[in-house]
């Protein structure tokens, strides 16, 4: 911030105080406290929940409500119909696919309104969503499956060549889930093919 043509920090402290290191690890001490700078604002009340219970606590007063749309379709979804689809897709990776909580599922898509359903979903399920840039080769999408260790793989039927691809690279067997765009049959948004392990 400049003030009389003399540039001044927002933010400073009166003295510098050198935390005590041993080894590797920085020691706790109310003087490495002095170095913390505070929000005039306060500070902010982050709660212990998940990001969909976060999301769906409000469903009850918000659930009527549009909760995403695409600008070029005009495809939308209410946060109840969000709330309903990621629930079934939840259920579809824990058990039709037989994921464990903390495995790790791959979403390849564009930004679209399905995508919250997908996210929302893996979340729900007790799992890790690892996201891929849906421009990235099925050489790069095979090893981000690969270093994330990714049990299944959601995309649209629009970049299927590229996942179906990328999955024969990896050489695992890996499910692989089409998000289907078509709102009339969102009953069954999820339809799963499993591709053999190259090797067998």
């Amino acid at each position: 911030m400049a003030v009389n043509g003399v540039l001044r920090p927002i933010f400073s402290l009166s003295r510098r105080i050198q935390p005590t290191v041993s080894g590797r690890f920085m020691l706790s001490s109310s003087a490495a406290n002095l170095n913390v700078v505070k929000s005039p604002l306060g500070d902010v009340n982050i709660p212990r929940t998940t990001i969909p219970e976060m999301i769906f606590s409000k469903t009850e007063k918000w659930g009527s409500y549009i909760a995403t749309e695409c600008s070029i379709t005009g495809r939308k979804y209410t946060y109840d119909q969000i709330q309903k689809y990621s629930n079934n897709l939840a259920g579809v990776f824990r058990k039709k696919l037989k994921l464990n909580k903390g495995d790790v599922v791959g979403i390849l898509m564009p930004n679209s309104p399905e995508y919250a359903i997908v996210a929302l979903g893996i979340l729900q399920g007790g799992l890790i969503a690892t996201t891929l840039n849906p421009i990235y080769t099925p050489e790069e999408i095979s090893r981000q499956l690969l270093d994330s260790g990714a049990k299944a793989l959601v995309t649209i039927s629009g970049l299927w060549s590229a996942a179906k691809s990328a999955v024969d690279l990896t050489r695992q067997s890996m499910p692989i889930l089409a998000v289907n765009e078509k709102v009339s049959v969102l009953n069954n948004m999820v339809t799963t093919f499993t591709y053999p392990s190259i090797n067998s």
